[in-house]
This record gives structure tokens, sequence and C-alpha cells, in this order.
């Protein structure tokens, strides 16, 4: 098994790289609450599990 070398590491000289990927990345997650806030009037889309209730799928061969 290899041993990592942790002090070849250069962290701290792309600290603005990683900086920039994390903004990004809240930047996406924002624009999507205001998606889901425009579109669903809600800024989470909660599924079955958090908002309570049952789901019931009913498939018949005629229509009653």
């Amino acid at each position: 098994m290899k041993k990592i070398n942790i002090e070849s590491w250069q962290i701290i000289p792309k600290s603005k790289i990683y900086f920039s990927i994390s903004l990004i990345v809240i930047l996406i997650a924002v624009f999507g609450i205001i998606l889901n806030l425009t579109t669903i009037k809600t800024p989470l889309n909660y599924g079955l599990d958090f908002t309570g209730g049952t789901i019931l799928d009913l498939k018949f061969e005629k229509t009653p």
C-alpha cells in the first residue's frame, strides 16, 4: 500500500481555484432554489417523506 505524502500537497497556492469552484457550486444551488421559488412556489421540493400523505397509483384496464 502506497503512503500518501501530505507535505507535497499545494493547497494554499491553489486556494483561489478551490474558492472559485466552491463559489460556482453555491451559485448553482442558489439559482436552483430561485428557480423552484418561481415555478413551484417553494424553495425546496420536499418529497412525500417530509410533507406527509399517501400516494395511491391505480391502473384500470377500462375507463371506469
